[in-house]
């Protein structure tokens, strides 16, 4: 609904530029070619890969709120992709969300903008993207 690739980009490399630009940019690149990937599974490779230190669950943590701060208030207010509101609006077909974006800042975020009334449902992480939509097809009965 929002162009949200480019806000995250700058939270990636936000919070790892204090380790330099070139474990900042490595990190950009790999958020950028795993598309899919929850932000969580980008902080492992990063400590594992790119850094060779292991991430502990208090860092973990610290960096998934510092990035939802980072991303969510940008987020909220950035103008929705040409035409997406129209269409939500007239669409007769059952819509729901599916998002890597954790389930507690994604449905604050769709709240925040007004659109929880456009959707049946709105799930995130931890669930996958791919698991999100075999659970809204087989929970409604849809024929994929």
């Amino acid at each position: 609904m929002v162009d949200s690739v480019e806000v995250k980009t700058e939270a990636f490399w936000t919070l790892f530029r204090p380790y330099g630009d070139r474990i900042a940019n490595q990190v950009v690149a790999y958020h950028h070619t795993h598309g899919g990937e929850s932000r969580f599974e980008k902080f492992q490779y990063a400590f594992r890969e790119l850094l060779r230190q292991s991430l502990s669950s208090t860092q973990a943590v610290w960096l998934a709120e510092r990035f939802s701060q980072l991303v969510e208030e940008t987020v909220c207010q950035d103008p929705y992709i040409a035409g997406v509101t129209e269409f939500l609006e007239a669409t007769p077909l059952p819509l729901y969300v599916g998002s890597g974006t954790p389930q507690t800042v994604l449905r604050r975020t769709v709240t925040r903008r007004g659109l929880t009334h456009l959707f049946l449902g709105v799930f995130g992480a931890p669930p996958t993207k791919g698991q999100i939509i075999r659970q809204i097809v087989t929970d409604n009965y849809f024929d994929p």
